[in-house]
């Protein structure tokens, strides 16, 4: 017999969580939708600048392009088969 490694107690604590989330979710996007195309635009901006606060280097463009990085570690992985 294979023993679980997540309790119920744990499933049901996820479960929980995962319902809210996704409550929050549809209420956030019946709340856009409700807003003007140019009030959704300012509050994306807002939201950048406050990740972007979180380490971003805004000054210039990035020495190595993520596209660039993405591809060499695509190269440098092993296959796996």
């Amino acid at each position: 017999m294979l023993r679980t490694m997540v309790s119920e107690r744990a499933r049901e604590h996820f479960r929980r969580i995962a319902e809210a989330e996704a409550e929050l979710n549809a209420e956030s996007v019946r709340h856009d939708a409700q807003q003007s195309p140019g009030d959704n635009i300012a509050r994306g901006l807002e939201l950048s600048e406050f990740a972007a606060a979180f380490g971003a280097d805004l000054e210039g463009p990035d020495k190595v392009s993520p596209a660039t990085l993405w591809q060499m570690r695509k190269r440098q992985a092993p296959t796996q088969r």
